[in-house]
Order: C-alpha cells, then sequence, then structure tokens
C-alpha cells in the first residue's frame, strides 16, 4: 500500500492495519525463533562434528597451487622399508623388442616392494600327542589347540572390530582372504573370548586410573538395538576406559567417579556437578565465543579478549602462580562476564560462566594440569566412528565388548603399543 492509499484511509482503519502488521511480524519472529532453535540443535559450541552442517571453505592461498608440493623442512626420505624377507633376481637374455642377444648386464639396481602373500589363510594340521604323567596321574597333551582358527586369525578378527566394522563385514572381508566358513556368529564368538581374555588387563586399568593426578571425562550417544543410549568415557595420558549406558543423568557420572578423589576436567554438563575437584574446559568456552561472534559481530572484541586470557592462562599449566595472578585472572573473566550482560545477546553466556563460578580456574593449583578437555574429546573418536559404520550395538555381547575390549585396545594405541601383536602375544601365553 502507497502513501495516498494510506492518506483516504481513516484512523480506525490505520489502527486495525497497523494491528495486523503487528500480528504478522511477530508470527514470523516466532517462526524464526523456532527454526533457530531447531538449527541449534546441529550447529552449536558441542556438537560433534559428525552432526554439524558442513559449511564450503574457502580454498587456502598456496600460490595458485592447489598441490603445493613438499613442505618446507621435509627431508623427502620416504617410507622405511624392512629388511628383505627374500630376494627375486630379474635377468634377460634377449632384447624383447628385436629378440637379440643382450649378453652381461651393465649396472644393477635394487628395489623392495611390500606385498601379501599369495594365499592368506594356511591351514596347518596339529598332531598333538598325550602323555600319562605317573606322579599325577593325569593325562599332559603336548599342546593346546584352541578352536579352528589359530591366535593371528582372531587377532586379525578383533583388530578389524576395533576399527568400526560390524560383524557381516568383518565375517565377508575374512572369506575374501580364504576363511571360507567364516560367518558373523563366529567374529560374536570371538569377541567373547578377547572379552574374557582382556579382562584382567582392564580391571587393572580400572585401579590405575584412580591413582592418576587427573583424568578427563565425556560422553557420546550411542543406541542399543534402537534405544538412545550413551558412551562415558574416562581418559588420561595412558589410560582410556569406557562406558555403554542406557542412561546420560547425573547418577552414572557419580557411579564412575565416586572413588575418585583427583581433579576431573569436564565441559558444563550439569551431571558433573557432584564432582569435588573440577576444572570447566576452555576449549568448550572458546566455542561459545566463536558462534556468539559469527551473529553478533560486536562479540569479536570478547572473544579475542577471552582467547588472550586463555593463552596467558596456559602459561601456567606447569607451575603454580601467586594469589596475585590468580586474583588476576578472576577479575579479567568476570569483567568479560560483565560486557556480556550489558548486551542482551551475551546474557546467556554469561550466565554460563557465572555457573562455572571458581571452577573455570581449579587447574592453577595443581601443576601439570591442562585448562582443556581434549583428550576426552579426542578419546570418543573411535566411538563415533563405531556410531558412524554400526549405527548401534544389540546385545550384552557388544557393551562388553566396547566396556572390556576397546578400552583395552584404545589403552593400548594411546601407548604407542602395536594391537594386532599383544592380541597374538597374549593369546600364547
Amino acid at each position: 500500500m502507497n502513501k495516498k492509499e494510506l492518506r483516504k484511509l481513516s484512523k480506525n482503519q490505520l489502527i486495525e492495519l497497523l494491528f495486523e502488521e503487528r500480528q504478522k511480524r511477530e508470527l514470523l519472529e516466532n517462526r524464526l525463533n523456532e527454526i533457530e532453535s531447531k538449527l541449534k540443535a546441529f550447529d552449536n559450541p558441542h556438537t560433534p562434528s559428525s552432526k554439524k552442517n558442513k559449511r564450503s571453505k574457502p580454498p587456502k592461498n598456496n600460490g595458485g597451487n592447489r598441490f603445493p608440493g613438499k613442505p618446507k623442512g621435509g627431508n623427502g626420505s620416504g617410507i622405511n622399508m624392512p629388511p628383505a624377507d627374500k630376494t627375486e633376481e630379474h635377468t634377460l637374455n634377449n632384447c624383447p623388442h628385436c629378440l637379440n642377444i643382450l649378453g652381461l648386464s651393465k649396472r644393477t639396481t635394487v628395489h623392495k616392494q611390500l606385498d601379501l602373500p599369495p594365499k592368506l589363510a594356511i591351514c596347518t594340521e596339529h598332531i598333538v600327542h598325550y602323555y600319562h604323567c605317573n606322579c599325577c596321574n593325569k593325562e599332559i597333551p603336548a599342546a593346546n589347540i584352541n578352536g579352528r582358527y589359530g591366535p593371528r586369525a582372531r587377532a586379525f578378527t578383533a583388530s578389524l572390530k576395533e576399527k568400526g566394522l560390524s560383524c557381516q563385514e568383518i565375517a565377508l572381508t575374512m572369506r575374501e582372504m580364504g576363511f571360507k566358513s567364516f560367518c558373523a556368529a563366529t567374529v560374536i564368538l570371538i569377541i567373547t573370548f578377547f572379552t574374557a581374555l582382556l579382562k584382567p588387563i582392564h580391571s587393572r586399568l580400572e585401579k590405575e586410573i584412580l591413582e592418576s593426578e587427573y583424568l578427563c571425562a565425556d560422553e557420546t550417544g550411542l543406541r542399543k538395538d534402537g534405544q538412545n543410549g550413551n558412551v562415558w568415557g574416562l581418559f588420561t595420558k595412558g589410560i582410556v576406559l569406557l562406558f555403554a549406558e542406557m542412561s546420560r543423568g547425573k547418577i552414572i557420572a557419580n557411579k564412575l567417579l565416586n572413588r575418585y578423589i583427583g581433579l576431573v576436567i569436564t565441559d558444563g554438563y550439569i551431571a558433573y556437578n557432584d564432582v569435588i575437584l573440577r576444572q570447566r574446559c576452555w576449549s568448550h568456552l572458546i566455542r561459545e565465543f566463536k558462534e556468539l561472534s559469527k551473529k553478533y559481530k560486536e562479540a569479536k572484541i570478547l572473544e579475542d579478549r577471552i582467547k588472550k586470557l586463555y593463552k596467558e592462562l596456559k602459561v601456567y599449566e606447569d607451575i603454580i602462580p601467586g594469589e596475585k595472578v590468580k586474583k588476576y585472572f578472576r577479575f579479567q573473566l568476570g569483567d568479560i562476564v560483565t560486557c556480556l550482560e550489558a548486551q542482551k545477546w551475551g546474557r546467556k553466556l554469561a550466565t554460563l560462566i557465572k555457573n562455572g563460578g571458581d571452577d573455570w580456574f581449579t587447574a592453577l593449583n595443581y601443576p601439570r594440569v591442562p585448562f582443556h578437555n581434549n583428550l576426552a574429546e579426542q578419546g570418543l573418536r573411535r566411538i563415533v566412528m563405531h556410531r558412524k559404520r554400526m549405527g548401534c550395538y544389540r546385545t550384552e555381547v557388544g557393551k562388553n565388548w566396547i566396556n572390556v575390549c576397546l578400552s583395552v585396545m584404545q589403552t593400548w594405541r594411546m601407548q604407542n603399543k602395536n594391537v594386532l601383536a599383544n592380541l597374538i602375544h597374549l593369546q600364547r601365553n
């Protein structure tokens, strides 16, 4: 409606028109808020990267070259080849082009090549002799042959399962390698075997983690047979413990941490509120500021301030600062909260920081304790990979596999140990 038409309307008609426009605006605002709230569930600082809305990033400036080549400082040595297991010598008597006799070779080069053996599945026939001990009055075998599949085949099956393949996919892979009668039920039997085998190591890890100076705790979703569930993780620099549970409530956090007396590094999830010594994760806090600055340009200044404060804070990871330094950090964070409260868009984040209280600076009193929970987030990536490939676990066998086997195997990986070699070694001993 243009100005001339508006001038012809009476006062009551203008009021009615204004009222209608206001109603339309309120409906649109409500709809916009509803859409933003739904989008936020898939795009917030705590959303896993696997569930985030992907945004295309501009290509990095590499001087116009998409493949920049060897980085500066690279020695270009290639891979380290192991010693040769066998040697094949290649000679020629006649020229392949004109069939002329070539005579002696002019020079020789040596090339190493890694490959698989022609037959991957080898069937070994074991002839076991039994003896009778007159002292014990028992029949004693010369060897114990456990099952139809040897230790290497069982270890390789468990290794494939640890990488996130389903039982059906593992069975298919093993059949393609030459194990013709391998099926999903066999994989489940092998999983059960390793769960019992690794249980003592898992029990030892549970005792060792209680003696650690600090640990990181986090959780991620993993469904059980179509029902929502979670996997909780406790992490140190050398130990990983995973626990598949159906609940994400405080009762699980208290059950897992009730015997631990050290410092626990967590995100802002309320399930950890009963933890006595708690360090809130600064990486999560910085991500909150990044999300805020994407929506409001004014928040960029506060984002720079929190990053600077965190940089200063990390200087004291290995030493305990004096009271003046601690007061300085508390004052700076409090001032940032005051600036956030002055803006309507910053009040929610200000409340989040205030709810953290002094837990943002607990690690200042404990040297060699980080101010972030990155160790837990990195440790849960294996579970996220399982969730992408398999979707869920279905039975108690799958739960025990996560709790015992994945915990032990991921601990070995964190300690830079060969998982496959360790599984073979355990079976033989």
